[in-house]
Order: structure tokens, then sequence, then C-alpha cells
């Protein structure tokens, strides 16, 4: 009986206990809560700034706080986070301030069943100007809070006040004063004690300038005021494209940080201090067309082979570069390739990069020319020089490749064509030229004897020839002819074929006159050769070919149209029709031997 009495004691301790604990966990539980619903009648207004006095780049918080009677119920104890709280009327508080961030927090008491919410308000005001500000009344709900004289000091705070500022800006150049379109490296620095939360770092603006940043942003840490501050730093480069002052405007940051002394997120910001530079006309003393102010700048160029035993036909690729510290890659010249009369040269089109260098920026301009020796003889490549203006000694200095003396030697007919020697020789022998080449004799009367003896002989060996000729070609017209009256043998795949021929024949007899129309004539009858290739050009042609004895023969021919009479008069080689037609031959009757496959075009 004892015992019982002590256990129904001991639980009815507990369920007391529990019940005082579940409401307490229910006011704990509203107080946590957001917006509450509220009544306005007995309410009281306060407004109160953590700081009185300020410089001009830091803010001040504004606080307000409310009471109000809270209606608290089952329906909206569990909604009060979907009520909104009526603003106070800041009135012309923005007049003078800037609101940078607010905040809205609230607590619910509730005693002897009077529930009130005590309504708090937190702005993060900027001063717009220095002197005496007033922050203005505010009203809520028919309250009105005093007004409050905040004085603004102009610069930033002083380090011998024993307060290290939580954020701090630098900018600076290096240099004060620079020539047009001289690089300036302009660095900008953002130290903060905290832990950085977010923010806008602003970036320079000029009228009349070229801006670019160089590479992306870089952190470390750096000791300042006797504690450790991390760093943002970001680089830029400046051009400017006129002479004059020019100023570079206060970069600004606004940002939040999380105080970790007071627990809290403060708003914070800064700017550096305006920059200004004297640009300076280009120097008097420069002699070059193009201005171009650098720190360094030099002209490379290189060879894809040796310079040695060149012969008419030979090619080669010629690279050149400009490479220059201080100027960006569209500020660098275009090139200007001096005219040579022993050379044909095909340029590419150039090609220009920026890269990123610890002096600033290293820029570059390169371009190949393909080069084909056309004459032959002594050569001379003219130098190619780019004056430009030292930055460093304040001095002008020309970059230069120097002239190049080249010997081309005029080639072989067997060498330029890869043909064997007889059909060389065949091309280049007449009557005329074997008629004058007696045999080497001591005895006069000898050689007059042998040679009309032997220019006999020869003269009839000619004559055979010539009738075995004709007689040949009649025969190969006659079959022709037939073939052509006899429908039975006469396919539906001969038409184009036909056509073919019909080309070449006409191509050759223009290659034969050496005409003007012989390159029309060559493309138009690559077409009906290759009908699936694309072919609108000589090039294209010897791109398809890829035979080098065809390569250098249509050269010298492209040299011989192409060339004005001065030109020819200055000992260009002359070209050989009838080995650019054996050789076009051999090239048509090797792609008749060949299984009958469509070739692909060049540009799929």
């Amino acid at each position: 009986m004892v015992n019982y009495t002590i256990h129904e004691t001991l639980a009815n301790a507990t369920l007391s206990l529990l019940k005082r604990y579940l409401s307490v966990l229910v006011l704990v539980i509203c107080s946590t809560l957001s917006t509450p619903l509220f009544a306005a009648d007995e309410d009281e207004l306060y407004a109160s700034v953590d700081r009185t006095q300020i410089y001009q780049n830091e803010t001040i918080e504004l606080t307000i706080i409310g009471q109000l009677e809270l209606e608290l119920n089952f329906s909206n104890l569990f909604n009060l986070r979907n009520m909104e709280l009526p603003a106070p009327d800041i009135g012309s508080l923005e007049k003078d301030f800037a609101i940078v961030d607010q905040q809205q927090k609230y607590n619910i008491q509730s005693i002897n069943g009077d529930n009130k919410a005590t309504i708090t308000w937190v702005y993060s005001l900027a001063p717009k100007r220095t002197g005496e500000l007033t922050v203005p009344a505010i009203k809520h709900n028919e309250k009105t809070s005093k007004p409050v004289i905040i004085k603004v000091l102009e610069g930033k705070p002083s380090v011998d006040d024993g307060r290290p500022p939580m954020i701090f800006m630098e900018a600076e150049v290096d240099k004060q004063e620079v020539y047009v379109q001289e690089q300036i490296v302009y660095t900008l620095r953002l130290y903060y004690a905290d832990n950085l939360a977010g923010g806008e770092l602003s970036s320079p603006e000029l009228n009349n300038a070229i801006i670019e940043q160089v590479g992306d942003q870089k952190k470390y840490n750096r000791m300042r005021y006797n504690q450790r501050y991390e760093v943002i730093e970001r680089k830029f480069l400046i051009f400017p494209q006129k002479s004059g002052e020019i100023t570079i405007a206060p970069q600004t940051f606004n940002g939040t940080i999380i105080d970790t002394r007071m627990r809290k997120r403060r708003h914070v910001r800064d700017n550096t201090e305006a920059v200004t530079v004297n640009v300076l006309p280009p120097a008097s003393e420069f002699t070059g067309q193009i201005w171009l102010p650098a720190i360094s700048l030099n002209l490379n160029e290189k060879w894809d082979k040796p310079l040695e035993n060149i012969s008419v036909g030979d090619s080669f690729t010629r690279t050149i570069s400009i490479h220059a510290l201080g100027l960006l890659g569209s500020a660098l010249p275009p090139f200007n390739l001096p005219e040579n009369g022993g050379f044909k040269q095909y340029p590419d089109q150039p090609k220009t990069e920026s890269l990123e260098h610890p002096a600033g920026v290293e820029s570059s301009r390169t371009i190949s020319i393909a080069m084909v020796a056309v004459n032959a003889g002594t050569i001379t490549l003219p130098e190619i020089k780019i004056p430009w203006w030292d930055t460093i000694n304040q001095v002008e200095r020309i970059a230069i490749i120097p002239s190049r003396e080249l010997t081309v030697a005029a080639s072989s007919q067997g060498a330029q064509t890869g043909m064997d020697q007889h059909d060389t020789t065949y091309a280049d022998s007449s009557p005329e030229t074997i008629a004058k080449e007696p045999e080497a004799s001591s005895d006069g009367e000898s050689v007059s004897s042998d040679t009309g003896s032997d220019n006999s002989v020869l003269y009839i060996v000619i004559i055979l020839l010539l009738i075995a000729g004709w007689g040949a070609t009649t025969v190969i017209l006659l079959k022709r002819k037939t073939a052509d009256n006899n429908p039975q043998e006469k396919g539906s795949t001969t038409a184009p074929e036909s056509n073919e021929e019909t080309a070449f024949n006409a191509l050759s007899e223009s290659i034969r006159q050496k005409s003007p129309s012989m390159m029309g004539d060559l493309v138009q009858w690559a077409k009906l050769k290759w009908p699936t290739a694309t072919i609108n050009s000589v090039a294209d042609i010897d791109r398809l070919l890829d035979d080098e004895a065809f390569s250098v023969l249509i050269s010298r021919a492209e040299t011989d149209h192409y060339a004005s009479p001065a030109s020819k008069q200055k000992g260009t080689a002359e070209w050989d029709n009838n080995a650019l037609i054996k050789r076009l031959a051999k090239i048509r009757k090797k792609s008749e031997g060949q299984t009958k496959k469509e070739l692909p075009g060049f540009y799929p």
C-alpha cells in the first residue's frame, strides 16, 4: 500500500513537469516563427543608430523597434510565416542615405494569456555625402520616432585609432606618363579581413582608350595593419588612343562580410582614389609611318628547306613573324611584301594572337608565303624593316630582316618534267638544228663531204617519218568516222567520252599555239575528265593531279602568260608547250587505264 502511494506521487510529479516543458516549448516555437498576426492599439516605436559619426565610405545600422499586440489562436499558430508585416514609413530617408541592406526579425511573449510581438527592422545605410545628415522621423501605425543626427567625415578612418578596417582597396598604375597607344598596367586590389559573403567590384572605364583585363583574378594573403588580409587582385591593360590627361575614376566595392567578432552579417563598401596619367603624342623623332610604342619588337623569318641549288620551278615556304611586348595583336602592322622579279608569291592569311606576360601582353603576327622560282639568275629578296619606339629607353629602333640574294638556275627539261631523255630531245629537235651539228674532224674536206651525206640521209628519214605520221593520222580519222556512222557500235556512254576527247584536242591545239585561252580550255577539259571533282581553276587541277612535272610546267606557262613584257625581257625561262602536251597525254592515258571510279570533290 505504501509502495503504490509512492509510485502514484512520482507519476503525478512527472506529468506536471512534462506539461511545464511543453508550455515552454510552444512559446519558443512561437518566438522563432515568422510574421505574426497583430493588433496595433498599444504600439511603441523606437529608432536608434549604432554610430553617430562615420567616414564617407562606412555604413551605419538603423534599428527600428515596434511592440504589437498579438492575436494568437489555433488557426493562425502554424501559418505565421505567411503573414506580411507592414514596413514602417521611412519618409525622406533615401535623400541622404542609400539603403544597401534590410533585415527584419521579431519575437513573441505570452504572459497570463496576454500575447505581444516585438518587431525589429534593421537598415544598413550608406551616406551619399559628407557633413551633418539627418535620419528623419520614422512613422509606423501612427507612431513616430525622433530624428537622429549623423556626422559624416571625409576620407577614410585612420589606422592610428587602433581600429583596422574590415576591408579596403588599392589602385595603382605602372607609369604616370605614357605615349599615346602605349601600354598602361592598372592594378586593382581588394583587402578583406573576415569571410566575404559576396559583393560587386567595379572595373575601369575610359573614353578614347582600349581596356583589356589580363588573365583571371588572383587571390592571396598579405599582412597589413598587423593582421592578415585576404586579397583579390585584378590587372587591366589600358591603351590610350588620344593624347592629353586621362583620369581613371575611383573603383568601388559593395558587398557583405561576416563579422566574426560581432557574429553578424555586415554590409561593407570602399573605393579607391582616382588615378591620373599624362598621355603624350607620338615622339617627333620617330621616322616610321605607323606609330608603334612597345617594350620590345623583333622580326623573324624561317624557310622550310635550305636555300641552295634552287632551280626554276622549285617551290618553298617562307614564314615571317612579328613579336612585340607591350602591344596588342590588333595594333601590329600588316605585312608589306616587296615584289621581286624572280619568284611568284602566294601569301596565306596572317595569324594574330595576344598572350598574358608578366610585363603586360605579348603579341605576334605570323604569315606564311608559298614561293615559286620563275626566273633564272641572281634574285634579290628586298629587306623588310619596321620602325618602332622603345618605351624603356625612349629611342627609335628598327626591326630588320636583311635582304638576301638567291641564285636560281635554269633547270633541265628532264629534271623539270620528269620525262625520259628521248621525249625531251624530241621535243626540242628540229631539222634545222640537227643540220647545224656536224661531226668534229681535222680534215675539212672530209667534214664537208660527210656532212652533206649525213644531211641527205637525215632528210630522207624525216620525210619518211612525216609520211608515216600522216598515214597513221588518216587511218585513225577514217576509223573514227566509221565508228561514228555505225549506230550499233555507238553506246549510250560514248557521248561524254567523245566530248572529253574533243575538249582535249582543243586544249592541245591551244597549248601548241600558246593561245591566251589555254588556261580556260584546260579547266573545261578537266571538268569533263573528272566530272565529280570540284574544279574551278588551274590550282584545283594541280591539287587534284598531284603531279610534280605537271606543276612545274603549268607554273612556267602561267608565269609566261601573266608576266609583263618588261619581266619577259629580263630572262624569263621559255616554257615548253610540247612537253606540257605530252605530260597531259600521259596523265590522260594513265587515268583511262585505271578503273573508272569517280574522284571525290575537293570540298566535301
